[in-house]
């Protein structure tokens, strides 16, 4: 049913209850804004006395999610608000965040989690999807994601390592997220080149030329720019191509005669060394040479003063010729005077030797003799014991010629004969038969015919 205007005025007339209800929720407008200081403060005084404001049970929930509060402590603290435990536990996992998406893919790769599962208390892909912002219809896309593919780069490689062919590669290229138009700048930009050194052994065999650029070009000069040394060093670096003698090379070059001291001067210098070595270099290249040319060696100067065919003052002459300084020239001739006298005392005590055994001389010069060639004491000890056994053995026996003659001349008898054949090797029969010969007929006492008998014991003075 439709109002009119008169049905509105009795409405809102005078003394109606509309028009009571509006004077008085005016009037108690204005009322609240002008005592709303004085409320607000009279509550805040309130709140000191009585500080009993309860969490928002959201809060609640979080600080029951970040171990702030117990859950008994949050159930309490909760129900203040009409919140059950049920739906404080509820709240409380919705104001927890799950792992991202990317991390749980990568925990997920790893292991750390399973794949399948669902509840507040899993740990799952699964329910870190369904506890983030992300739809649950994407769950399996992003577990696809935790499968790593290689990268463009990867692809390049395979092609110059010959895993697969270019057209193939290409298409792995593609497929692995590069863009196409790039694809030659990074392959012609990937790989390794010789280094400038053996660029270098290669370019002077003539395997490679010197010049040469662009992706396909093999010479010397794009093996430098396909490594990672500044473009500015090149010509530097093909000057190394030069070969250069080592320096004990130079120095027999310059011994033979093949360069001068200047050329040898050039490549040391040019080799590092420094010009004190190089003339210490130069110095001991023509002391060689000069040597040379004279036919002489250290050691045959120092044999020629060893046996007195030169002097001392020649024989440092000589040796001054090889650069061997004072300290060492004093060494040598030291040693060459050394050698002499050994050699010396060596053949003196040699024939003191030969006179004591062949019974020349006796015991008491044989001792002064070494005395006097300053042999210790002990070692003459030594030497007289050694020298006393060999003249103890050193004992002439009769010849079998001279034997057979004393039997003859009547010095031996029979008997006596054969024994001093037998003692220098005889057997009796065959000691019989010389005595018998020199006698010109058989002898008496004829023994047995057999072979030699074995040695017998060492007579003192006979055997």
């Amino acid at each position: 049913m439709a109002l009119n205007i008169e049905d509105l005025r009795k409405f809102f007339g005078e003394g109606s209850t509309a028009q009571q209800l509006l004077v008085w929720g005016v009037f108690q407008s204005v009322i609240t804004s002008l005592l709303a200081p004085a409320l607000a403060e009279l509550q805040q005084a309130e709140y000191h006395l009585l500080p009993n404001q309860l969490l928002s049970p959201a809060d609640v929930a979080t600080a029951v999610n970040r171990a702030f509060m117990t859950m008994a402590e949050g159930i309490t603290e909760a129900n203040g608000s009409g919140i059950d435990e049920a739906r404080l536990r509820i709240m409380r996992d919705l104001a927890g965040d799950a792992p991202s998406p990317t991390d749980l893919v990568t925990a997920l790769r790893r292991g750390l989690i399973q794949r399948h599962g669902t509840g507040s208390d899993s740990t799952s892909f699964q329910q870190g999807i369904a506890e983030g912002n992300l739809l649950d219809k994407w769950t399996d896309v992003v577990a696809g994601l935790a499968v790593q593919w290689p990268t463009p780069a990867d692809a390049l490689a395979a092609v110059l390592e010959g895993q697969v062919t270019e057209t193939d590669g290409k298409a792995l290229y593609e497929k692995f997220g590069g863009d196409p138009q790039y694809y030659d700048l990074l392959y012609n930009t990937r790989g390794n080149a010789p280094t400038p050194i053996e660029a270098l052994t290669l370019a002077n065999r003539g395997i490679i030329p010197w010049t040469g650029t662009g992706p396909t070009a093999t010479s010397y000069q794009q093996a430098f720019l396909e490594g990672p040394w500044r473009n500015k060093w090149l010509k530097p670096y093909e000057s190394l191509g030069e070969y250069y003698p080592p320096p004990e090379t130079v120095r027999a070059l310059l011994e033979t005669g093949a360069i001068d001291n200047a050329q040898a001067s050039k490549w040391w210098s040019e080799q590092g060394l420094s010009q004190q070595t190089i003339t210490e270099y130069i110095t001991a290249a023509n002391n060689t040479k000069n040597a040379a040319a004279r036919g002489l060696t250290t050691s045959s100067v120092l044999d020629m003063y060893y046996g007195q065919l030169i002097s001392e003052s020649d024989c440092r002459k000589l040796l001054s010729l090889f650069a061997i300084d004072t300290q060492n020239a004093d060494l040598l001739i030291s040693y060459a005077d050394m050698r002499r006298s050994i050699a010396a005392v060596g053949t003196a005590v040699s024939r003191i030797q030969t006179l004591y055994v062949d019974r020349k001389i006796d015991e008491a010069t044989g001792r002064e003799s070494l005395s006097r060639l300053k042999i210790p004491g002990q070692a003459i000890d030594g030497l007289i014991n050694t020298w006393n056994l060999e003249a103890s053995v050193n004992v002439r026996t009769l010849t079998e010629s001279q034997i057979v003659d004393a039997f003859a001349e009547g010095v031996y008898n029979q008997a006596e004969a054969q024994s001093e054949l037998e003692a220098i090797g005889y057997t009796p029969y065959d000691a019989w038969t010389l005595l018998s010969v020199k006698n010109k007929g058989p002898l008496p006492n004829k023994p047995p015919k057999i072979v030699a008998a074995p040695l017998g014991a060492v007579i003192p003075g006979v055997t």
